[in-house]
C-alpha cells in the first residue's frame, strides 16, 4: 500500500506533480482505502464518544459521506460536529440538519408520521453523465451502473410509488 500512497504523479499543463497525502482519485485501491481509514476512525472517535453517542439513533457511511439521525437537541450538533473536526487534520466535517427530510448522496430522506420514506434527490449540478465503459471499474460495478441509471434517470412519474 505504501507503494501506493507514496508513487501518485499527475500530468498538468506540461508539468509532472506528486500527490503528497491520501490515495489518488480512481486507484482501484481508493475506496477500500479509504473504509479502511474511516473505520479505524470512527471506531476510536464516533463509536467512542460519549455523551454524543447516547444521542445518535442511526449511522451510517458511504466512503467518507456520513448519515446520521441525531435523537438529542439541535444546540448539541455543532458541539459534536466542532469535537469530530478536532480528531482529524485529513477530514473536514460539515453537516445539514433538518427536522423534517434531508437529501443524503442521491436519495432524499423524508420523516412521516411513524416511519421515513425515500426518494430520488438530484443534486442542482445533475448532468446525466455517463460511466465510460472502458473506466477501470469492474465490470460487474458497470453493468450495475448502466442497469441502475435506467432507474435513475427516467421521469419520477415513470415509476408507481
Amino acid at each position: 500500500m505504501n507503494l501506493i500512497l507514496e508513487n501518485n504523479y499527475i500530468f498538468f499543463e506540461g508539468e509532472y506533480f506528486q500527490q503528497l497525502k491520501g490515495v489518488a482519485m480512481g486507484a482501484a485501491c481508493a475506496p477500500l482505502y479509504a473504509n479502511l481509514v474511516l473505520l479505524g476512525w470512527e471506531t476510536k472517535y464516533v463509536f467512542q464518544s460519549e455523551p454524543f453517542l447516547l444521542n445518535v439513533i442511526y449511522y451510517g457511511r458511504f466512503l467518507d459521506d456520513i448519515f446520521i439521525l441525531w435523537n438529542g437537541g439541535s444546540d448539541q450538533i455543532p458541539e459534536f460536529i466542532q469535537y469530530l473536526n478536532k480528531t482529524t487534520d485529513f477530514l473536514k466535517f460539515t453537516f445539514q440538519f433538518h427536522k423534517q427530510e434531508i437529501n443524503f448522496l442521491d436519495t432524499k430522506i423524508i420523516k412521516a408520521q411513524d416511519r421515513y420514506i425515500s426518494k430520488i434527490y438530484r443534486k442542482n449540478t445533475f448532468c446525466n453523465s455517463y460511466l465510460h465503459f472502458n473506466s477501470h471499474h469492474p465490470i460487474s460495478q458497470k453493468k450495475k451502473y448502466y442497469k441502475g441509471s435506467g432507474y435513475k434517470n427516467s421521469p419520477d412519474d415513470n415509476f408507481e410509488k
